[in-house]
């Protein structure tokens, strides 16, 4: 009985691959992909609107112990306007694993690419707010953030959409690298490809948080950490 003007469900699929069948590709990637008709008649930011959707994730069987990184949050949808945003997707991966966080592409099949609108790009999904015009280098710490700020090393992403009523495609890629005999090797990738909308339904701004992004501590360490957040 709400009266909120969105709904969204969650679909889970399975399916299982015994990698043993397919020993004649050793050393080779494998993409397992997912493909659907017609992700929305709604999208104004690509140059297309009911394209099909089509994810992937990569994954190298035959290195040992090999775990496809997880996004262990859900992923945001609706963004309000004017409104500062400070998100991750929660991706967790395995010890000892690199991950690097990038804007990816999105697809309609197997190497059929989808192009955003002229001033949109897979780094620039949304209008952001730019006091010099519409396009500036990112800048996280301002007061009000500027551009489209990725962190690549952890996958936080901070802007602040400007534009009402836009509805894009927000596409996030995480490589997954392991040092094997000493060389760093590209053993998995994963996607997140979700809709990006942009609405004027909430004044409540988010709080924001100074601190560090990265800190280096050893095994037993001590470690203390005070946090300034402001509301």
């Amino acid at each position: 009985n709400s009266n909120y003007n969105y709904g969204f469900e969650a679909h889970h699929y399975r399916g299982r691959v015994n990698f043993e069948n397919y020993s004649e590709y050793n050393g080779c990637l494998f993409q397992i992909f997912f493909h659907k008709s017609e992700r929305s008649s709604n999208i104004t930011n690509l140059n297309t609107e009911e394209d099909d959707l089509y994810n992937f994730a990569l994954i190298n069987p035959w290195v040992a112990n090999i775990s496809s990184p997880q996004f262990s949050e859900d992923p945001k949808i609706l963004y309000n306007i004017n409104q500062s945003v400070y998100l991750n997707d929660g991706v967790i991966g395995q010890t000892g694993d690199s991950l690097v966080f990038n804007w990816g592409i999105p697809f309609s099949n197997y190497n059929s690419a989808i192009t955003y609108k002229s001033n949109f790009s897979p780094a620039k999904f949304l209008s952001t707010y730019c006091p010099a015009g519409n396009n500036c280098s990112a800048n996280p710490d301002a007061t009000i953030p500027e551009g489209l700020f990725l962190n690549q090393e952890n996958g936080e992403f901070i802007f602040t959409p400007i534009g009402n009523n836009e509805t894009s495609t927000r596409v996030l890629e995480v490589e997954q690298w392991r040092d094997i005999n000493g060389t760093k090797t590209l053993v998995g990738k994963v996607r997140r490809d979700v809709l990006a909308i942009t609405i004027s339904e909430n004044s409540n701004n988010s709080p924001t948080i100074t601190v560090n992004d990265t800190y280096n501590i050893c095994a037993g360490q001590k470690f203390n950490l005070n946090l300034d957040i402001k509301d």
